[in-house]
């Protein structure tokens, strides 16, 4: 089992307004459409394939779900798969995040997101 850590609300805002965060949603389509974190990366942990995860970087990778029981699932399939770069997810997931009263961007990922 790899190493899962959690980032704060807080954490994670600080970090994606300085551009110092590349946040990972793992939801499906249909959900990420209804409603994400603006920027957000889609790679449904339903066809998961670490090949497809940006390169490491200076940013830090955060994974994210509805919940936190994805996005923690798909950080220990990327650190399996080599990527011990990636061990943060945000554990309130999109329900934490809109029941803070944070944004939701709405509509499908760009085609190279």
């Amino acid at each position: 089992m790899g190493i899962v850590e959690t980032i704060e609300l807080s954490d994670l805002k600080l970090g994606l307004a300085q551009g110092k965060i590349l946040l990972i949603d793992v939801r499906e389509d249909d959900e990420y459409a209804d409603g994400h974190v603006a920027g957000a990366l889609l790679r449904p942990l339903s066809r998961f394939d670490v090949g497809n995860l940006p390169p490491p970087s200076d940013k830090t990778i955060v994974m994210i779900c509805r919940s936190g029981r994805r996005s923690a699932a798909a950080l220990e399939m990327a650190q399996a798969q080599g990527r011990h770069d990636m061990r943060l997810h945000y554990l309130g997931g999109m329900l934490g995040w809109g029941g803070a009263g944070e944004p939701i961007a709405k509509g499908d990922p760009a085609p190279n997101s």
